[in-house]
């Protein structure tokens, strides 16, 4: 008892000490904003160069306007839930709101919403599919209303809107609430330009040759930006939707007077989820699942599998060891995605190699120098009948 008196007198004395020598938590910021950029997809046809580099300078641009900023790349659709939470939390105390997106998009004309895809989204993915596994802007920019419904609330989209599906909306204005502004990339129903072989994507490399403008309105910054995007690609007509009641300026410095801001007190906080989510949990059901690697050294990584899958009533269950037998006691090799290996089995892939190995139950991984994915399938050509799913642990 006298010693849990005496800690606690010690604690209130130090707390006391420090308050009289000035130390306060951090500042609340008022200008918050989220940034992210989305290009390693698995899909070859898929990936994107520029994503990547878009994100990371708006980023750094936007920390020198004196905004706090949360920077991720290549995310999948849990890692853009939980981007986003953490955003909206910190936008509850702030005055202006931002959201950056770069990567791939869809419009659907049923909901008419843009959705952004996370790096789980495949090619061959039907219209539910692709949206489960990408965030709904609709659910961003309602959020930031809700969040901050006194503030500013900006969107900024360098994605595709082409269209996924066949609705009554087609073409329609996106409604935002007031307060709240998004300038696309370009219009419903167009693809953005990558603007291949340069670093930035056409829409973002004009976008930010204009945000640190000294004294623009947002506005003309908006008409400056698509009047210079549509005179580089007539195909690409960027999009403003949305009210503010108030003239709002990036960089309110009078021209004469403006000199390069410093950075932000508080740096871009910067995640990339596909090299960083470790140890990770990957879920197999049907088609891929695919492991983002970093490695600057050789070195192995282990591999724990569990669970049950389920093809046809002319083969048993099997485990992620794979089925030794199957129908009159034997299988053909026109089953398997490899035929020197068991149907059924969790095997894998480096993408910088073609080959399929066994993993089974339990394997390690010897890894190669430099950044690529490892992809994970079950031995299976014909995956439609496919049932169960493989939760597969993966320890670095």
């Amino acid at each position: 008892m006298k010693k849990d008196l005496l800690t606690f007198i010690f604690c209130c004395c130090w707390m006391l000490a420090l308050g009289q020598r000035g130390i306060k938590p951090d500042p609340t910021p008022e200008k918050v904003a989220l940034v992210i950029g989305n290009g390693l997809y698995p899909d070859k046809p898929l990936e994107l160069q520029n994503p990547t580099n878009d994100a990371k300078d708006m980023a750094e641009l936007l920390g020198k306007l004196g905004f706090k900023v949360l920077l991720y790349t290549n995310l999948t659709k849990e890692g853009m839930d939980k981007a986003h939470s953490e955003f909206i939390g910190l936008l509850n105390s702030a005055k202006v709101g931002v959201f950056y997106y770069a990567g791939h998009g869809f419009e659907s004309q049923t909901s008419n919403t843009q959705f952004l895809n996370s790096v789980e989204t495949r090619s061959w993915h039907t219209l539910n599919q692709a949206i489960e596994r990408s965030l709904s802007l609709e659910t961003v920019f309602k959020d930031m209303q809700a969040s901050n419904p006194k503030g500013i609330n900006l969107l900024f989209v360098d994605a595709c809107r082409t269209f996924k599906d066949r609705g009554p909306n087609k073409g329609k204005k996106v409604d935002l609430p007031a307060g709240t502004l998004a300038f696309f990339g370009s219009s419903p129903g167009e693809p953005t330009d990558e603007n291949s072989g340069n670093r930035n994507g056409l829409f973002t490399q004009e976008l930010k040759k204009r945000l640190m403008q000294p004294n623009l309105e947002l506005m003309e910054m908006i008409r400056n930006t698509s009047k210079a995007v549509v005179t580089l690609n007539p195909n690409q007509h960027p999009y403003p939707s949305g009210i503010l009641y108030e003239a709002f300026y990036f960089n309110p410095t009078p021209p004469g007077s403006w000199e390069e801001p410093t950075p932000s007190v508080q740096p871009p906080t910067y995640i990339d989820e596909a090299f960083t989510k470790k140890p990770a949990t990957l879920i197999l059901m049907k088609g891929s699942q695919f492991y983002y690697v970093e490695s600057k050294s050789k070195k192995e990584i282990k591999v724990r599998a569990s669970g049950e899958m389920f093809f046809s009533s002319f083969t048993p269950k099997s485990t992620p060891q794979g089925n030794k037998k199957s129908f009159l006691g034997y299988l053909t090799g026109t089953q398997n995605i490899d035929p020197n290996i068991r149907h059924g089995a969790l095997i894998y892939r480096l993408t910088t190699k073609s080959d399929w190995q066994y993993c089974g139950q339990e394997c390690s991984i010897k890894l190669e120098q430099g950044n690529y994915r490892i992809e994970f399938k079950v031995n299976n050509r014909g995956q439609k009948s496919q049932q169960g799913q493989f939760d597969i642990q993966i320890v670095d």
